[in-house]
């Protein structure tokens, strides 16, 4: 039997294998971001955005998308989607030796394309201290958005038992842009931890402003295609789910107007939740032990449901995910005990629209690890 023709052939499809799977050589990068088969096939982490005023008058709490997605050996897209799943940013980055340096990118500003203009495209130095980036946007509502920052490594440090990096970064935005003929200039500083997590890229970050204070914090991690599956079908409301799908489907709960009309919790000067905010909650799970049984059950427990104008809540649905924020599922046991609790939670305040109580979409997320309650969200 003559090989050499078998050989040929096998070195062909070889070549044609590496080169649709190019290899990924980022160095100590690479540690940070996720594997790099899910890379080159696209890899999205979900975040919670929250936000509070310095005078504590203004509070709110959003989600986004980043999705990572490596298209050469030296070259990530990374894009960034708001909650509606609708694209907001990107950025062309180019890897060498241990830097992040942006190519080209754009930003969404209330409906208009802002193109980069890179004047110093150093966005990370992973090798040394500090790096320095400036940019400049130009469109016809900004004359001119231009942005200056400074990272500087801070740390290594361990975080959900896997190595991180924490970076220190400042930066100044300055914008120059005109509204029903007029035009206006706004300075802003910021200062920001930011940290990377060995297998997710970003996990977030914690900021102070000039006017508050912001968090970005990891919820979620999911493939391109269960992304992309997600635009297409959008993420429901609770207003959209069938009524065999809730948990309380046998309750007098009820709507004080239209399904169409439910705003977010977040939205007016007086968002809704819980009387007593965040310290309530954690008095009211702090006397809540697992139930028997469900000592090993460890991963995000989110309860979905709608606080109404009256400030009786309703229509519960749950989601679940595992510490690695993938999609799980948690024993029934386990969910009708909290939800059992939450339901009982006869505090609840509605938001305030133009200072009507409105009914109101709202969440709570419960982190659970090593047999307890670690962290609640938001």
């Amino acid at each position: 039997m003559n090989v050499k023709p078998l050989y040929f052939y096998i070195l062909i499809f070889l070549f044609f294998i590496s080169c649709n799977n190019p290899r990924l050589d980022w160095g100590e990068l690479s540690l940070y971001f996720p594997e790099p088969e899910l890379l080159q096939k696209g890899v999205v982490n979900k975040h919670y955005y929250h936000y509070k005023s310095l005078d504590g008058f203004e509070v709110k709490t959003d989600i986004s998308y980043t999705k990572y997605q490596a298209e050469a050996p030296d070259i990530l897209h990374v894009e960034y989607y708001d909650a509606g799943l609708d694209i907001n940013r990107y950025e062309k980055i180019k890897i060498q030796d241990n830097k992040f340096l942006l190519e080209e990118g754009y930003k969404m500003i209330r409906g208009d394309t802002l193109s980069v203009k890179v004047i110093k495209n150093e966005i990370y130095n992973w090798e040394k201290d500090t790096s320095f980036f400036e940019s400049e946007y130009k469109s016809e509502f900004y004359h001119n958005r231009y942005v200056r920052s400074k990272r500087v490594f801070e740390k290594d440090t361990i975080i959900e038992n896997r190595p991180a990096k924490i970076f220190y970064k400042t930066s100044d935005v300055i914008n120059d842009f005109e509204v029903d003929h007029k035009r206006d200039t706004t300075e802003t500083h910021w200062d920001y931890r930011e940290v990377y997590v060995s297998d997710f890229g970003r996990w977030g970050y914690e900021g102070l402003g000039d006017d508050g204070k912001i968090k970005l914090e990891l919820v979620e991690q999911m493939s391109l295609s269960e992304f992309e599956k997600r635009q297409q079908n959008n993420i429901r409301r609770i207003s959209e789910f069938p009524q065999e799908e809730f948990l309380d489907q046998n309750t007098n709960f009820e709507l004080c107007e239209k399904e169409n009309n439910i705003f977010d919790y977040y939205n007016g000067k007086d968002p809704a939740g819980i009387i007593g905010d965040k310290k309530s909650m954690w008095a009211i799970f702090a006397e809540s032990p697992l139930p028997e049984g469900t000592e090993n059950e460890e991963g995000y427990l989110t309860f979905r449901f709608v606080i109404n104008c009256h400030g009786k809540a309703g229509r519960f649905v749950v989601q679940t995910a595992d510490l690695n924020y993938q999609e799980t599922e948690f024993s029934d046991t386990l969910v009708q005990y909290f939800y059992q609790i939450i339901k009982e939670i006869d505090t609840w305040k509605p938001c305030f629209i133009k200072k009507e109580p409105k009914d109101s979409y709202f969440y709570i997320t419960l982190k659970i690890n090593d047999g307890r309650i670690t962290e609640i969200l938001p």
